[in-house]
């Protein structure tokens, strides 16, 4: 990612990687990378950022690709040529953090496990709603037509609701 983390509006910024951007996602998305980095930026405002995606982090810590990068940034500040920044970006410290996960086969397992306590939680509400139905019906049945009809169903109802088994869902969403 390309940020601007200062206050002011550099110009004509440029960027230089060495060794050059490597990716466990191929020559062409590497040399992409690389055009993409190396290409001049006329300005870039303060907090603006531009994401690149340079690889799947499993793929690159499990590779033998370069984890370290240096990055030499020059650019033209408000009060004219700034001195040459230099970063030193070292990918290695990220091996154990989330970046190690954030992949698509991850990210689809874990929107999966979610969708499949989703489904659950839905089902065992259909059950209960079909229970309490089922109850409101035998119970309306008990009586005669004339009782049926009217104002008289909410309090037939009311004691039947009490009686089906209804379990509360937690914050996740799963009956508890």
């Amino acid at each position: 990612m390309i940020e601007n983390i200062g206050r002011t509006l550099p110009r004509n910024v440029r960027i230089s990687v060495s060794p050059p951007l490597q990716t466990t996602l191929g020559a062409e998305r590497a040399a992409t990378l690389n055009r993409a980095v190396g290409r001049p930026i006329a300005t870039l405002p303060p907090k603006r950022r531009i994401p690149f995606v340079m690889d799947m982090g499993h793929q690159l810590f499990s590779s033998e690709l370069p984890k370290i990068y240096e990055f030499r940034v020059e650019a033209d500040g408000p009060f004219g040529h700034v001195d040459p920044l230099i970063y030193t970006v070292d990918l290695e410290a990220l091996r154990d953090s989330a970046l190690e996960t954030d992949s698509v086969q991850w990210s689809t397992h874990q929107i999966a496990k979610d969708l499949k306590r989703s489904a659950d939680a839905q089902e065992e509400q259909s059950r209960c709603i079909e229970a309490l139905s089922s109850e409101v019906r035998k119970r309306l049945g008990r009586r005669s037509p004339e009782q049926a009809s009217g104002v008289e169903v909410p309090e037939v109802v009311e004691p039947a609701l009490s009686e089906i088994p209804m379990r509360p869902l937690s914050d996740d969403g799963v009956p508890t």
